[in-house]
């Protein structure tokens, strides 16, 4: 049995499937790509596969961590799990791991972008930003661009995106969700002050 880490984007209407039901997607494209996934034990055997930390419903991900146990045979291709993936999710690197801590105890920071949808917005978020950001928790960097502000979350297993959205609705900032569009750049380790994926790159631009 291998254990195979793999990172992946999260786009366009399937960002609004829930992250409980993204394992039966993967599985199945892995399955279809002619891999042999190892089952848990017990009364209810499930796939063995592990994703990062969750992603809240209509978000974009473009670094997301996840990790399967294969029976048999190498990593798979990239190129051959991505042509049984469902639009919208894509595989971008794969690779086989030794013995080590759990994703939530790797995924320890993650890098969101935060557009605002509506007019007016911007500034109002970048005023709660410059003088309530501690209220969201462990903040590593912030940064303003010109139609977005950019931070980075420690510990994002506990502190997320759902907290930011509730913080502003309470201060009449947005009305809800959809006054946001909202991306996560990455999850993985802070290194030299940035998210470092847990394997390959992002596209910092969050194009």
């Amino acid at each position: 049995m291998i254990r195979v880490r793999f990172t992946y984007e999260k786009r366009g209407l399937l960002c609004f499937v829930p992250h409980v039901e993204l394992p039966p997607l993967i599985c199945r494209a892995l399955r279809r790509a002619g891999c042999s996934i190892s089952r848990t034990k017990g009364f209810s055997p499930k796939d063995k596969v592990s994703l990062g930390p969750a992603l809240p419903i209509g978000v974009v991900g473009l670094a997301e961590p996840a990790e399967v146990w294969l029976e048999r045979g190498g990593v798979p291709s990239v190129k051959d799990v991505n042509e049984h993936m469902p639009q919208g999710l894509k595989v971008t690197h794969m690779a086989e791991v030794e013995e080590s801590p759990s994703l939530s105890k790797l995924c320890t920071a993650a890098c969101y972008r935060v557009y605002p949808q509506a007019f007016g917005v911007m500034d109002k978020l970048k005023a709660f930003f410059e003088e309530d950001w501690t209220t969201l928790g462990k903040i590593g960097d912030l940064r303003f661009g010109p139609d977005y502000v950019e931070y980075i979350q420690l510990d994002p297993a506990k502190a997320g995106l759902s907290k930011l959205v509730s913080l502003l609705k309470e201060k009449e900032i947005i009305h809800g969700w959809e006054d946001l569009f909202m991306v996560r750049l990455a999850v993985g380790t802070l290194k030299g002050g940035r998210v470092s994926p847990l394997l390959g790159a992002t596209n910092l631009n969050g194009e």
